[in-house]
C-alpha cells in the first residue's frame, strides 16, 4: 500500500484533534485514545488518518486473556 502525503495529518490537525499544542501532551492524549502514531527525532509527533478512524482498541496487551482456558 502506497502512502500519500494526505495520509498523515497535519500539525495543526494533530493540535485540533489532541486539543494540546505540545508533542509531550500529544502524546499522553493519543496513547490514551489507542491512537498509533510516531514520534520523530525532533520530537514532533505524526499521525496517519487511518488510525485516528481505526484507532487500536483491541491490543492484547490491555486484555485480561486466560490462555489457560482454551
Amino acid at each position: 500500500m502506497t502512502m500519500v502525503k494526505n495520509d498523515l495529518l497535519t500539525i495543526v490537525e494533530i493540535q485540533e484533534l489532541t486539543g494540546a499544542k505540545s508533542p509531550s501532551k500529544q502524546i499522553e492524549v493519543l496513547r490514551k485514545n489507542k491512537i498509533n502514531h510516531i514520534v520523530r527525532l525532533d520530537g514532533s509527533v505524526r499521525v496517519c488518518w487511518h488510525h485516528v478512524h481505526h484507532p487500536n482498541v483491541n491490543k492484547t496487551d490491555e486484555l485480561d486473556i486466560d490462555w489457560d482456558a482454551a
